[in-house]
């Protein structure tokens, strides 16, 4: 019988310009995975599968590279494609940690929710 893994991740050294990559081949469901947006707040390249929710955290082409769900030569060009241009991939790294400070820290999460709970008592006040 074989088990495959549903998401595993993996460090990628790829040379003092860059430091990391982190590389995301999941096959199993996610709808946000914490370990991308973990990685660009540690501005490193992400490299993902087009699974679920991966390809809104990791924007491809801006903050790293997104491959077809199981296709190994896909994350093999991705990972090339890095370590081919670690300008490139420092550049990803940069951009992920930035939209991470502008877009996934505590304050904007905090309105965020805020706003979905009084659109919830809105409407909930208006079906009375």
């Amino acid at each position: 019988m074989s088990i495959e893994p549903i998401s595993s991740l993996f460090l990628l050294h790829l040379g003092s310009n860059v430091g990391f990559c982190g590389a995301i081949p999941s096959t199993g469901w996610d709808s946000f995975p914490r370990t991308s947006i973990e990685m660009a707040a540690a501005g490193l390249p992400v490299v993902a599968s087009r699974l679920q929710g991966l390809p809104e955290a990791v924007l491809d082409g801006e903050t790293g590279l997104l491959f077809e769900p199981g296709d190994a030569r896909g994350l093999a060009d991705c990972l090339e494609a890095l370590l081919n241009h670690p300008e490139l991939a420092a550049e990803y790294g940069r951009r992920g940690r930035e939209r991470c400070e502008r877009e996934l820290n505590l304050d904007v999460q905090r309105q965020r929710l805020l706003n979905v709970v009084c659109k919830y008592l809105e409407r909930k006040g208006n079906h009375k």
